[in-house]
Formats: structure tokens, C-alpha cells, sequence
């Protein structure tokens, strides 16, 4: 990811076999090893109102949908020092969210837009997998819990 951004023209998938994204537009960046299996680290920014920005970066190994691993940090950014502290309040509130859903968790940092998808997945005799998708929705200082709306045609 590091190299990406020094150097963004001289990436090629062939020579360094990862795929990489970026939206500076966003402040969206994400590297990924590609194919069936998830190797990624995802990062992204969200503009505070005090006129830092909140980092949140993502470390996740996924598992063809099933089961996943992942970190998911948050940082304060503090343009006028250059400093990036970790942001423990903003962690726990998202870690209290996230654990009320049972299961494997996958994230999704934005691509666009403010908020972050996430799918726990558990499996139970009945019903084979279970899939509970929900928002992580920013509101400015921080993320509050949002069901998916899903449009049917």
C-alpha cells in the first residue's frame, strides 16, 4: 500500500501479485491479494467537525464467505501536528455494536458514502448459514448501529 502511494503510476499486478484500489477523491485506499480468498487491508477517513479527520483501517482474512478474521482500528488525525493517535472511544463503541451480532464478522470500509457495511455469518443445524447484515452509520462524530435497507424489484 506504501508503495502505491510513493508511487502510484509503477504498479503492476504481475510484479507485485496484489491488487490495489484507490479513490483519493474518497480518501478511500484498499490492497488485496485477490481471488477466492480475502487478504486485505482496507483504509479510509472521515472529516470531523473539530477539522480532524478519523483514520479507520481494516486487516481482514476471509474465508469464501464463511468465516473471517479481521481488525478494524481507528485513529485521530490531527492535520495541524501530523499526528495520528489511536481513537479507543470511537473502538469500543463499534466493538459494543458489532458484538450484539453473533458470528463471523466481514467489514466493508466506503467506498463511497460514510458508512461501513458489516455481515456476521454463523452457521446453526436448522438453517445452514446465517447472514445478519447492518450499517456501522457515521453521524458525524461517531458510528450508530443502521439496518440495511434492501429495495425489492
Amino acid at each position: 500500500m506504501k508503495n502505491k502511494v510513493k508511487k502510484p503510476g509503477d504498479y503492476s499486478w504481475e510484479e507485485k501479485h496484489y491488487y490495489s484500489e484507490d479513490l483519493p477523491r474518497n480518501g478511500y485506499i484498499k490492497c488485496d491479494m485477490g481471488g477466492q480468498f480475502d487478504y486485505l487491508t482496507e483504509m479510509c477517513y472521515w472529516r470531523r467537525p473539530n477539522g480532524h479527520q478519523l483514520v479507520g483501517v481494516l486487516m481482514q482474512i476471509g474465508y469464501e464467505g464463511e468465516k473471517c478474521d479481521a481488525v478494524i482500528l481507528f485513529y485521530d488525525f490531527d492535520p495541524k501536528t501530523q499526528v495520528m493517535s489511536p481513537d479507543t472511544t470511537i473502538h469500543q463503541t463499534v466493538m459494543k455494536i458489532v458484538n450484539n451480532h453473533p458470528g463471523s464478522l466481514f467489514f466493508e470500509l466506503p467506498k463511497e458514502g460514510k458508512d461501513i457495511n458489516v455481515t456476521a455469518v454463523r452457521w446453526t443445524m436448522e438453517d445452514d448459514f446465517v447472514y445478519d447484515d447492518f450499517l456501522l452509520k457515521w453521524n458525524g462524530n461517531s458510528f450508530d448501529e443502521a439496518k440495511i435497507e434492501i429495495e425489492v424489484e
